[in-house]
């Protein structure tokens, strides 16, 4: 869920507060790999998952 609401563009504050949780921190460590996946490198290697 958490990586869905950053792709939709939400703010890493909102995320926390909605998943009850202390700190925006947990969201960048849960959203990691979505931007690790969807970055320009991965597109230029054919990873992209659009």
């Amino acid at each position: 869920m958490t990586q869905d609401l950053i792709a939709l563009g939400a703010d890493g504050v909102a995320i926390s507060n909605a998943m009850l949780w202390d700190s925006a921190s947990t969201v960048l460590r849960y959203g990691r790999k979505l931007r690790a996946y969807s970055s320009a490198t991965a597109r230029f290697l054919g990873n992209d998952p659009q």
